[in-house]
């Protein structure tokens, strides 16, 4: 599964991001899109994961069907080749004590092509997002277990911690939209919050009347 990379990755690219930010470097920007869109990429995974097995396909232009379990191992494969060839750079960094602007120079090719992957699934991602929505295909498959719907929601959290941090740039652009989104993604946040707190009770609850009952 993708998540096994996706921490090792992200601890990586802070770290090239944070000497970036100090340095104030404009490449930051294109590794801050490329963690943005990494975190989508994850979201979209735990999301569709129950269906890789009940042999969906989604409707493209290109392809006129796609299977799903196909899609899916196409993209954790992109993920995990870019996160062992963006992690050999930083231990060969470490190692070689190489520079910090001689790895960013090794790096910015490997973001670079890892971003142009990651846009050529959107239109696919887009066509399955279509597909699950279905509420006749939502019906014929079963739900997601407590464990897995946690990490679905921390990831979900997740993307709207980077929509707050962008929303200062679109505030630029449009001064009204701004504020209607800071409150809609606020209530969001506030109802999965909720949700994962409620999907956490009766576990734990359960798990006191066991330990109650062995004393």
């Amino acid at each position: 599964m993708v998540s096994t990379c996706v921490d090792p990755l992200s601890h990586d690219l802070n770290f090239v991001l944070n000497n970036l930010q100090n340095n104030r470097d404009p490449f930051s920007r294109h590794v801050m899109v490329l963690q943005q869109n990494l975190q989508l990429m994850m979201t979209f995974l735990l999301s569709s994961r129950k269906w890789v097995y009940n042999d969906a396909y989604v409707e493209s232009e290109d392809v006129k069907k796609v299977s799903l379990q196909f899609l899916l191992s196409n993209i954790e494969d992109t993920v995990n080749k870019y996160a062992v060839e963006i992690h050999f750079l930083f231990l060969r960094k470490e190692s070689e004590l190489v520079h910090f602007e001689g790895f960013v120079s090794a790096l910015k090719p490997v973001v670079s092509s890892f971003q142009e992957y990651i846009n050529s699934f959107k239109e696919e991602i887009l066509n399955v997002g279509m597909t699950l929505l279905d509420s006749s295909f939502l019906q014929s498959s079963s739900c997601l277990r407590h464990d897995e719907l946690v990490e679905l929601i921390d990831s979900l959290l997740q993307n709207l911690v980077d929509l707050h941090s962008e929303l200062h740039v679109w505030y630029m652009a449009d001064h009204d939209f701004v504020p209607h989104a800071q409150v809609k993604l606020e209530t969001l946040e506030d109802k999965l919050l909720f949700l994962k707190n409620l999907i956490h009770f009766p576990i734990c609850e359960a798990l006191n009347i066991v330990n109650w009952k062995t004393y």
